[in-house]
């Protein structure tokens, strides 16, 4: 039994922490993420813009008044996204300063 409980703990301590390396490196893709993430909503933003000139101003909507819609969909999805890179980016950043804290 004591011997079970020791290779517990060792187990335990090979999950262990994150090393400060990790972390950059996780930091850093977060980062070029978020840079993509932000240029590519550029473009959509652009396709939204020129699309609005063509969609019609009735109760009927075509292929257009649908591609516009869901391109604007898209950009929401990807701020959201954006936002939650944000989120991660600082418990990253937290648990690179002040370790493991458990949050609930």
């Amino acid at each position: 039994m004591i011997r079970k409980f020791t290779q517990y703990l060792k187990e335990s301590d090979q999950i262990g922490d994150l090393s400060e390396d990790k972390i950059k490196d996780i930091l850093s893709t977060l980062k070029k993420s978020s840079e993509n993430l932000n240029s590519e909503k550029g473009k959509i933003d652009s396709l939204i813009k020129e699309l609005e000139l063509y969609t019609s101003n009735n109760d009927k909507n075509d292929q257009i008044d649908d591609t516009y819609i869901s391109l604007q969909e898209i950009s929401s999805l990807v701020s959201e996204s954006v936002v939650k890179i944000g989120e991660v980016d600082t418990r990253m950043s937290d648990y690179l300063k002040n370790g493991r804290q458990y949050l609930y």
